[in-house]
């Protein structure tokens, strides 16, 4: 939604999914409105595209040493972050030849995983290895997105303690917080949605046996995500 190649081909491809381009017009309206309550802004730019170049340079590099994120077979990690590199940059007119150009073997990552062989794969990295070839990716995550996604939740949480009803059916927004990019300052909308997120491995990791959970605690030591896995939230979010 940043160059007006990019939003006409946005605009284009909603209409030839849902074929009524009135429709798909307004509905990309929204989507195009959205931006600054994201914190997407001019000055904000560098920012975000200096993150995305590092995390195209190490996934890149993560893929010459393994075909998957965690070895010779996709696993749920690889769907998870590849749903939004494809949906969001490689469907893209400018960012999709920003990944062709800089990114190959990222490009091939995403294919495979929209067309996976038949065939079963290979076999999972082992730990101490995925733990090697993962960290500067996940350093990367820790570093940019952690601090970002924890603002969010604690305004969440500063909302929430207002509440006087803690069972009610809560908004899908609930005010504007300050967070920061890279030193540079964004000014987010605050989604409850963020702390449901949170939650889901924070829950994962403590159905972990004990010796499993401090298996993570080591691999993940020094990367920021300790920061994320050590949060403790005053507030749980259900959805139905």
């Amino acid at each position: 939604w940043s160059f007006p190649e990019s939003e006409a081909k946005a605009r284009a491809d909603f209409a030839a999914t849902n074929g009524d381009p009135a429709a798909a017009g307004r509905f990309a309206d929204r989507m195009k409105g959205s931006l600054p309550a994201l914190g997407v802004t001019p000055a904000a730019g560098p920012a975000i595209e200096a993150h995305l170049r590092d995390l195209l340079s190490r996934l890149e590099a993560l893929l010459e040493q393994t075909p998957f994120l965690l070895g010779g077979r996709i696993s749920q990690a690889d769907c998870s972050l590849m749903g939004p590199l494809y949906a969001h940059l490689y469907c893209d007119a400018v960012p999709g030849r920003l990944l062709r150009a800089t990114a190959p073997r990222v490009c091939h990552w995403i294919e495979r995983c929209n067309h996976p062989d038949p065939e079963p794969g290979g076999d999972w990295l082992e730990d101490s290895r995925a733990a090697e070839l993962l960290r500067p990716l996940l350093s990367l995550v820790g570093a940019d997105a952690v601090p970002v996604v924890l603002d969010g939740v604690r305004a969440v949480e500063c909302w929430a303690d207002g509440c006087e009803e803690q069972s009610a059916e809560i908004p899908r927004g609930v005010g504007v917080h300050a967070t920061s990019l890279r030193g540079t300052p964004l000014s987010r909308y605050t989604s409850p949605y963020t702390l449901w997120m949170l939650q889901r491995p924070l829950d994962t990791l403590a159905a972990l046996p004990a010796e499993s959970i401090a298996q993570v605690g080591r691999a993940l030591s020094g990367t920021g995500l300790e920061n994320w896995l050590g949060y403790r939230p005053r507030h749980r979010l259900a959805k139905r």
